[in-house]
């Protein structure tokens, strides 16, 4: 049995995590995988964001 962590659907979420999501939209023109897979805690996604900063 494996586990996976879901990838969110940028169209569909909501909150923090769309926020993210849209500005990484806006920087990049769309989003990798690793970025919807982070979506689902935005803390994570969050503090990942600032790394490039």
């Amino acid at each position: 049995m494996s586990t996976r962590i879901e990838t969110l659907n940028p169209e569909t979420t909501t909150g923090k995590s769309k926020e993210l999501f849209d500005a990484v939209q806006k920087k990049l023109g769309f989003i990798p995988n690793l970025i919807k897979v982070f979506g689902n805690s935005p803390a994570t996604l969050q503090t990942y964001l600032s790394l490039g900063e």
